[in-house]
């Protein structure tokens, strides 16, 4: 074969891979879309404006556009014309980083608490925030700029080729390593002292918060480092593991927020035996967390006369 049909089939499956990866990625969105849909009915619909509903709703939502971009990406979708693929990916590129930074803002929020909102801490947990969401767009905006990422259509209007021109692509995903690894550590701390002092029980709120807060970033830190091996093995495996990487922190993030909710509402008040540490919590927790109604669920957290 000549290099032009070489390189033509080695477009097509290097497209027939993305479409693999892009296909795990909606199937574990729409699978968790479902199994969680009636709790954000119940749950979040009906509550009143806060921080955290605020990055729920675009933390979950913000995936579908984003989903519709990528098809147009790997040519599932066609518009019949030629595709502005530079144009496609950056918006790609963007809204992903937009999802991440919302997922993570309320797993933010979470740790926050477990540090008992104290405001040196936000302000750290702010300062991390930001300086990685301005690299990171300073990063992408440079290698689209400059010409790093290497993107052209099919010429058949049936998706876009991509590649990678910079050695240094790994230097992202090694980040979002470092910074999940330092925010497993700051879970870790509140969560040892507090079992330590006064082990929750099982079912409580308490040991959910502080269990799932723990829990979370370990979960991030395994797929961060699965994310770190396999770009330094290929530098094109950067962009291909996007979709699943801002996915499976939507879902962790969302689905925190959900089971926090649902425990909060105290529903079954005697199954979930609070305590007052687990009142003192649900005091911190409630400008964030509380659900339609729930001022009832707040009075019967509250009728021992511990919140104030």
């Amino acid at each position: 074969m000549n290099p032009t049909t070489d390189q033509l089939v080695e477009s097509l499956r290097q497209i027939r891979l993305y479409q693999y990866v892009d296909g795990i990625a909606v199937a574990i969105y729409v699978y968790d879309y479902l199994l969680t849909f009636s709790d954000e009915v119940e749950l979040v619909w009906g509550s009143r404006w806060t921080v955290m509903k605020t990055a729920f709703l675009l933390d979950r939502y913000l995936f579908a556009p984003n989903l519709i971009i990528q098809q147009f990406l790997l040519g599932t979708l066609t518009s019949g014309g030629p595709l502005d693929c530079t144009g496609l990916a950056q918006a790609y590129t963007y809204l992903s980083l937009f999802g991440v930074y919302f997922s993570g803002t309320i797993l933010c929020i979470r740790l926050w608490v477990m540090w008992d909102k104290n405001k040196k801490f936000l302000a750290v947990l702010c300062g991390i925030m930001l300086g990685t969401a301005v690299y990171h767009y300073y990063d992408d905006a440079s290698a689209f700029k400059t010409h790093q990422f290497i993107l052209d259509n099919l010429h058949t209007s049936q998706g876009c080729v991509f590649g990678v021109s910079r050695q240094q692509v790994h230097l992202s995903y090694v980040i979002t390593l470092a910074i999940d690894f330092v925010m497993l550590v700051l879970s870790l701390v509140p969560s040892i002292r507090v079992f330590r002092s006064t082990p929750p029980q099982r079912h409580s709120l308490m040991y959910q918060v502080y269990r799932e807060g723990v829990l979370f970033y370990v979960y991030l830190c395994a797929y961060s480092i699965l994310c770190v091996i396999l770009v330094i093995e290929n530098k094109n495996n950067g962009y291909l593991l996007v979709p699943v990487f801002v996915v499976i922190r939507m879902v962790l993030s969302t689905r925190m927020v959900l089971h926090t909710r649902r425990l909060y509402r105290v529903e079954a008040p005697s199954t979930l035996h609070y305590s007052s540490n687990d009142q003192t919590l649900a005091e911190r927790i409630s400008r964030f967390v509380v659900a339609p109604n729930d001022e009832a669920g707040v009075s019967r957290v509250c009728s021992s006369g511990d919140c104030r």
